[in-house]
């Protein structure tokens, strides 16, 4: 025979158990969704940080290339030919874009982005050097800026040209292969329909 009171203390065991599964459940899942959360907010910062520093620089080297004012004649050979591969760059960019499913605000700040994590790593090279110069009492990088601008601009155009080459969309974004992939089944059948029929034409026959 069975105790009565093991058998009435059966329940509450029970209910105790389940009541201790939902709050760890809860717990675990609020834990998890803050975990999210939490980096999500440092996502959001971090991207905004880049975008924020990328256009700092475009900024920058819009004004290094109307640095007298001139129009035209204040522009020089390589900043000519900076423009002209800028342009074509940012032509094929936008064919590419146009070509997938790229949201016009992504297509805005992609490149921008990527300009400002370039931006980042010359800044952290940059500071590693004031570093070693407050340590050493030396003022080598500012001498080395001063002399070097020229350079230094060759360089922001060809991080900028980098930017716009490698910021094109993925493969699988392209909404062509989608319309070519459905249409292809498509031709199949009307060729399939077309053997069959001229198959019974010749079997009339």
């Amino acid at each position: 025979m069975e105790d009565p009171k093991a058998t009435t203390g059966r329940p509450a065991d029970t209910e105790l158990n389940k009541q201790t599964f939902s709050l760890k459940h809860f717990f675990t899942e609020l834990d998890w969704a803050f975990g999210r959360f939490v980096v999500f907010v440092l996502e959001s910062l971090s991207y905004l940080l880049l975008l924020g520093l990328g256009a700092f620089s475009i900024k920058f080297v819009i004004e290094s290339i109307e640095e007298y004012q001139e129009g035209l004649s204040d522009l020089s050979n390589i900043e000519i030919a900076f423009l002209f591969f800028a342009f074509i760059l940012f032509r094929r960019y936008l064919i590419y874009c146009e070509a997938t499913s790229f949201g016009w605000l992504r297509q805005l700040t992609t490149p921008i982005v990527w300009y400002g994590k370039f931006s980042l790593v010359c800044i952290l090279i940059g500071l590693s050097f004031a570093f070693l110069d407050l340590k050493n009492e030396t003022d080598r990088l500012a001498y080395f800026i001063q002399s070097n601008k020229n350079y230094l601009q060759l360089l922001a155009f060809v991080l900028a040209l980098v930017c716009l080459y490698i910021s094109v969309p993925s493969k699988s974004l392209r909404t062509e292969v989608q319309g070519a992939s459905t249409s292809e089944p498509s031709e199949a059948k009307k060729e399939d329909i077309h053997s069959s029929t001229s198959s019974q034409n010749s079997s009339g026959v």
